[in-house]
């Protein structure tokens, strides 16, 4: 009954979230994005979860833009609540801050002279069981973003998108984590969206294709509070 109860509060919370941060995406309010981010830390210490703050660094790109590799980087941080009801699985939420997108730069020694940027921010709700084993823990589990910025540009300037991205984000995550100590940990995520973030150029659409999909290669680093 217990751990049925903290279960039940994990999902009131994430709900609470995901509706908050789809307003906020609507109207920009970043202050509530930070006072969110320090209430789920007490959130956390109130329901004798454990409280963690991350940060790093994440390399992306987008499935249907015409190009490829990873060559959009970013930053990513936030808070996460975890409880562990056995020694081998974890239960884990956050409130996180992504930047998504892609890149094209200019290559004047071939003679190409354009360039691409898409830049999108969101602040999504992961929420993911771990496997714990040792030192390490792996784990999967689905995010629920919304998007708070975005921006297009090339070689001339800003582009006034003709598509219009998508508000939310729904996406999957599969983790890599390693205990550094008592405190300290780090962690390895690839995040790709389960729906497209936008249509292709032309509407079109083709079985499990229906338009572009972010994915990303994270890196971060851990502090248990």
């Amino acid at each position: 009954m217990v751990r049925r109860k903290y279960f039940n509060n994990i999902i009131t919370c994430s709900t609470w979230s995901i509706s908050y941060l789809y307003r906020m995406a609507r109207q920009k309010y970043l202050l509530l994005i930070i006072s969110m981010i320090l209430g789920l830390s007490e959130f956390a210490h109130a329901q004798n979860f454990k409280a963690s703050l991350r940060a790093g660094f994440i390399a992306s790109q987008v499935s249907g833009d015409e190009l490829s590799g990873f060559h959009k980087l970013g930053i990513t941080g936030g808070a996460f609540a975890s409880l562990t009801p056995n020694d081998k699985i974890t239960w884990e939420m956050g409130l996180q801050y992504i930047q998504k997108g892609s890149r094209k730069v200019q290559n004047p020694a071939k003679g190409d002279y354009s360039s691409y940027l898409m830049a999108l921010q969101y602040m999504e709700v992961p929420v993911m069981v771990r496997f714990n084993m040792g030192k390490f823990s792996y784990g999967l589990g689905p995010s629920f973003g919304a998007l708070v910025g975005s921006k297009e540009e090339n070689q001339i300037g800003a582009l006034k998108p003709v598509r219009p991205f998508k508000d939310w984000e729904l996406s999957g995550n599969l983790s890599i984590s390693y205990n550094l100590g008592e405190k300290w940990m780090a962690e390895w995520r690839y995040n790709t969206s389960l729906l497209p973030v936008r249509e292709h150029s032309g509407g079109q659409t083709f079985r499990l294709n229906r338009g572009q999909y972010h994915s990303a290669l994270m890196i971060m680093l851990g502090y248990r509070l």
